[in-house]
């Protein structure tokens, strides 16, 4: 069973951009490749693992604030929110206007703040657990790029992304924009109607011998959320022992998504879902 016993791992990320229709992203670390290669509606992708790891999980994650924003921007959209909270904080020693998207259902709420005096967004995070934050946004063609990522979702091994540089392409080789060989496609939707939302949740078991045992903690899963609403090709990247990770794929099993939809047609996503085993006092 995979546990959290990392060590500190460097990397490389490549990003060519000609359109939404024509790019490559490169990812590698130890033992760990991939590369997707951006089409029309779609992308191909070519990985070292038939799953995806956790740190890329979460820096995809954080990455999407894009398409996360361009949802939100639909007026539909206000109906799942709770309330909106409106508040200031400094950011790198500037204070900015913030604003916090609390939703009805889940725990996870994004705040955003902008630049009193230009508007541009200079931070987002998730409020509540914090898991990330995205900070020296960077211009460029434009458009903002996060220059500073730090995921905290994993606490004893944190995922930093430095953007070194951003420049003009300059020469194109159309070999770069040809899918490796073997790779999968994948649906790609840079606007999304609507990100995936949780229609029916089963609350996990606990196991008896863990509560007894009191062993408790986050359990990681890999899935698909599926274009019928499910989740689909689950594999747990890490957990506190067997027995809550059994019990944590047998809830999620049991799981159903609105699923993410692109001009109205629902689209497989791949996610990181996170079960959290804890002991009252």
């Amino acid at each position: 069973m995979p546990q959290r016993n990392h060590k500190d791992v460097t990397g490389t990320y490549l990003l060519k951009w000609v359109s939404p229709e024509k790019w490559r992203e490169e990812i590698h670390f130890s033992g760990y490749t991939r590369i997707r290669v951006g089409g029309k509606n779609q992308y191909w992708q070519s990985r070292s693992t038939s799953y995806e790891v956790q740190p890329v999980l979460e820096l995809d994650a954080a990455l999407d604030f894009s398409e996360e924003l361009h949802v939100l921007a639909n007026p539909s959209a206000m109906t799942d929110l709770k309330s909106v909270k409106l508040h200031q904080r400094k950011v790198e020693g500037t204070r900015s206007n913030c604003v916090t998207l609390i939703p009805k259902e889940q725990l996870y709420a994004p705040d955003y703040c902008f630049d009193p005096g230009n508007g541009m967004l200079v931070s987002e995070k998730a409020a509540y657990d914090e898991s990330f934050e995205l900070s020296e946004f960077t211009p460029f063609g434009g458009k903002l790029f996060p220059g500073n990522i730090r995921i905290k979702e994993s606490s004893d091994a944190p995922v930093t992304f430095i953007v070194n540089s951003i420049s003009p392409l300059g020469s194109i080789d159309p070999a770069d924009f040809q899918p490796v060989a073997g790779a999968t496609a994948w649906p790609y939707c840079d606007n999304p109607d609507a990100l995936p939302k949780i229609s029916r949740q089963v609350v996990p078991h606990y196991p008896v011998n863990e509560r007894l045992a009191h062993i408790q903690g986050a359990v990681f899963v890999y899935g698909v959320i599926g274009a019928d609403g499910r989740l689909h090709n689950l594999k747990v990247l890490t957990a506190p022992d067997s027995g809550l990770a059994n019990s944590a794929v047998t809830g999620l099993e049991q799981r159903e998504y609105a699923p993410e939809t692109c001009h109205g047609t629902p689209v497989p996503v791949e996610t990181l879902l996170k079960v959290v085993y804890q002991l009252g006092e």
